[in-house]
């Protein structure tokens, strides 16, 4: 509450006492990097922001030794958000209480990694990872491996995934990805591989909807899903409407050229949609 002469913030914490301390985020990002190289954090803290923590993209050519046992926190984006950027790693590193309408970490650009790391708290998506060349099909080879995504999507409670996904060529594996009101995995992009994921308690608040959602082209192929677990993918709210349509796997809209295979659905409402398209293979 404000005031409007004086603009001072009163806060009343529930219960009419403190449990904890109380943090107020000031910034827009933690960390913001354009057209980053050649760079690694390990083994730090992003926290409290209103948008991405870490945001990365556009500058050329920055060599630095790699950054380690730092805390940052109070912003009011994305805690980390890099565009552009070109072998930028994150590695064990924690993100969380951030996002704001985007995501906890941003990161575009190729040869980029985030591996090892902990993103929690997110007001929208948890990762949102871009890279490689549609036209060209060029590769990005950034990779998404071994994290633990959990409680995103606290604000924006639709479309905004723990890993969202898009361009050529990305790597999506071994992570942990927990408590999605919507989807867990949602994006586009062509050649990319998900593999060794586990995907739990999802889709939880939602109808037509899946725990792994792509949707509408013909032109995004060469995807591979393999070896995942999908685990309780069903509504544990009173929705408006009912609906059998909580899905580990959704293939929308004429979605094609998707290779699934070797995957381990339990406790979901429905295993797999697919909503026409060419040349899915579900095996």
């Amino acid at each position: 509450m404000t005031t409007p002469v004086s603009t001072r913030l009163y806060f009343y914490p529930p219960g009419g006492a403190l449990a904890a301390d109380v943090s107020v985020s000031v910034l827009p990002h933690v960390l913001r990097l354009r057209g980053v190289r050649h760079h690694s954090f390990r083994h730090m803290a992003f926290s409290t922001s209103q948008g991405a923590a870490v945001d990365a993209a556009g500058f050329t050519a920055s060599y630095s030794q790699p950054s380690l046992l730092f805390t940052a926190s109070y912003s009011q984006g994305a805690a980390v958000d890099a565009a552009g950027c070109s072998s930028v790693s994150f590695l064990s590193t924690s993100v969380s209480n951030s996002g704001g309408a985007g995501s906890c970490i941003a990161i575009s650009g190729d040869s980029n990694t985030i591996r090892d790391s902990t993103v929690s708290g997110c007001a929208g998506a948890g990762v949102s990872v871009d890279g490689g060349d549609t036209e060209t099909l060029r590769g990005s080879n950034s990779s998404v491996v071994g994290n633990y995504i959990s409680n995103f999507s606290r604000l924006v409670r639709t479309y905004a995934p723990g890993v969202h996904f898009d361009g050529v060529g990305l790597h999506v594996g071994n992570n942990s990805v927990r408590h999605a009101p919507h989807s867990c995995m949602t994006g586009g992009g062509s050649n990319h591989v998900f593999e060794h994921n586990r995907l739990e308690h999802c889709v939880y608040e939602c109808i037509d909807a899946g725990a792994f959602y792509v949707g509408r082209s013909w032109a995004q192929r060469g995807n591979v899903v393999r070896f995942n677990v999908f685990h309780t993918v069903r509504p544990t709210e009173r929705l408006a409407q009912r609906s059998c349509s909580q899905n580990a796997l959704y293939l929308d809209d004429q979605m094609s050229g998707y290779d699934v295979y070797g995957n381990t659905i339990v406790n979901a409402t429905q295993g797999v949609l697919l909503g026409g398209g060419r040349r899915n293979r579900l095996h």
